[in-house]
């Protein structure tokens, strides 16, 4: 089963590789993730109930409270996940210290929100020519047909709502796990502003360095 956890994007930085090689990573801090219960699905598969980001108590509702049992603390989040390690029971914490021996994971989070943007932001359109005059700049220009098929086609690019969606990153290779500080390094850019959470799993695709 693949590992997988939440953690919170702390920021980017560069580092210096053994090699010389300056390379932008991201810091993901893994924060307390608490099996909550473990439990079989309706196709008999394990999963692992995570519990994460703390919150206080009388924040939550009796529903809410109701998941946790004595073992497992209160959590602010639930997630279902595969239950990856037959050994863990309800009540233990899974830290960062999983991937100490993964090479690539996959990242997925909610990307930025940009709001309302045009088609030359949201879709890298051409535009119309810039000189003086010209009645068609930043304009999606024609967007559907006269009598046939007398309508604008789905997938159409146009204005609209950018961002703000779910966007995974694969194959992002693991630069450092610090199990003091619970933080996992990646390489390159991951969804989502700075302390924004994050879903890390195992990559699927990509195992090992070539």
């Amino acid at each position: 089963m693949r590992k997988t956890v939440y953690g919170i994007k702390a920021g980017m930085t560069q580092i210096f590789e053994e090699q010389g090689i300056l390379t932008p990573v991201t810091v993901i801090k893994i924060v307390d993730n608490h099996i909550v219960r473990t439990y079989n699905d309706i196709h008999g598969n394990k999963k692992f109930l995570l519990g994460v980001s703390d919150i206080r108590e009388k924040l939550t509702t009796k529903a809410h409270r109701g998941q946790f049992s004595d073992k497992a603390p209160i959590k602010r989040h639930l997630f279902e996940v595969p239950a990856f390690d037959d050994s863990q029971k309800a009540g233990a914490m899974i830290s960062a210290s999983v991937f100490s021996e993964v090479s690539f994971v996959d990242v997925q989070g909610c990307s930025k929100g940009k709001g309302t943007q045009g088609v030359m932001k949201r879709h890298n359109s051409a535009g119309g020519p810039g000189r003086v005059g010209s009645k068609f700049r930043r304009t999606a220009g024609s967007t559907g047909q006269s009598a046939t098929p007398s309508r604008v086609r789905k997938g159409t690019h146009m204005a609209g709502r950018m961002g703000n969606s779910m966007v995974s990153v694969q194959n992002a290779r693991v630069v450092s796990v610090d199990t003091e500080q619970n933080v996992l390094v990646v390489k390159g850019g991951v969804p989502g502003s700075v302390g924004t959470m994050v879903r890390v799993s195992e990559s699927i695709k990509k195992k090992v360095i070539v």
